[in-house]
């Protein structure tokens, strides 16, 4: 999963670019920086969110035969409610809490890019891009699972969802941070 430390990083960055760009004119050396923190996004993406598979051969080995994670396919928006409000434990939902804010955290930067490598994009276009981003995220994690043998990752309708809601975020913040920058320059 995604670390504290990495996403302060990301929006660390981010908020540097966004105030270098809107000092400097824009230049070559700019969006090629903004498209070099672009890929260590999406490398930290892909590391956080496809592997934590384990190589280890003997966990897997165990895992399928003591059939862990084969019930997981496709957790539903009612496993969140069953969790959050049906579900005694307190460490369970601690647990849920985290997975949902994790899935939003770790969009807010992909909204935030595609507001700022075009900013003719409006929340639409935002939402379309951040499901289908989100969606080949979850199919890989789904393949990933299949081509294992059980669920390591279980692919989830809601995370869908939430990183949809993740990437809004960021364009709105974008926006209104921009917005700011550009008011503070002004005067």
């Amino acid at each position: 999963m995604l670390s504290f430390k990495n996403v302060f990083i990301i929006f660390f960055i981010l908020y540097s670019t966004i105030f270098l760009k809107s000092k400097i004119k824009v230049n070559k050396n700019i969006n090629k920086f903004i498209y070099y923190i672009l890929g260590i996004y999406i490398c930290l993406g892909i590391v956080s969110s496809i592997f934590p598979i384990s190589i280890n051969t003997q966990r897997i080995l165990f895992n399928l035969k003591n059939s862990i994670g084969e019930n997981n396919k496709f957790l539903s928006i009612n496993y969140i409610y069953e969790s959050l409000f049906l579900n005694i434990e307190l460490e369970s939902k601690v647990i849920i809490l985290k997975d949902l804010a994790e899935n939003i955290i770790m969009f807010i930067p992909v909204g935030i890019y595609l507001a700022f490598l075009d900013r003719r994009k409006n929340i639409k276009e935002v939402i379309i891009l951040g499901f289908g981003f989100s969606a080949c995220i979850e199919f890989v994690e789904f393949l990933t699972s299949v081509i294992i043998g059980y669920d390591y990752i279980p692919s989830n309708i809601y995370s869908i969802i939430l990183n949809t809601i993740g990437a809004v975020i960021g364009y709105i913040m974008f926006k209104k941070l921009f917005t700011v920058i550009l008011n503070i320059n002004k005067s």
